[in-house]
């Protein structure tokens, strides 16, 4: 069986509009996408990110693909004030359930390896407010 449900185009993190083949925030656009949950972040304190991973190159069999949701207090991350992670084994999708962490939000990919490169159909978050 499957369900389809209607994904609101402000959660999309990534379009998956080009392969990543270095470790890279997600992008909407061609731009980094980040999420600016406000000063009041502690109101969403759960959030939900699936990663529809479509493609993860293995040619020289040392690749490696991690998913992460990183938090931060500037929406530049100059450091990054926690984070969840999960490899990649497979293709399909991911889902990374975190709680809400700091203000800012974005989802990552940690490539590793001679020739990374990994597509994606789309990532979107939901977040649940108290």
């Amino acid at each position: 069986m499957k369900i389809d449900i209607a994904i609101d185009n402000n959660s999309i993190l990534d379009d998956g509009a080009t392969a990543v083949t270095v470790s890279a925030a997600a992008e909407v656009g061609g731009a980094a996408k980040v999420i600016d949950f406000g000063a009041d972040y502690a109101r969403n304190p759960v959030l939900a990110v699936t990663f529809d991973i479509s493609s993860a190159d293995r040619t020289t069999a040392d690749e490696t693909y991690d998913l992460q949701v990183e938090f931060s207090s500037t929406s530049v991350f100059t450091a990054v004030e926690g984070e969840a992670t999960l490899p990649i084994l497979l293709l399909g999708k991911y889902t990374i359930v975190s709680e809400v962490k700091n203000r800012y939000m974005r989802a990552y990919y940690v490539n590793g390896g001679t020739t990374p490169i990994l597509g994606r159909n789309s990532v979107h978050y939901a977040s649940y407010t108290k």
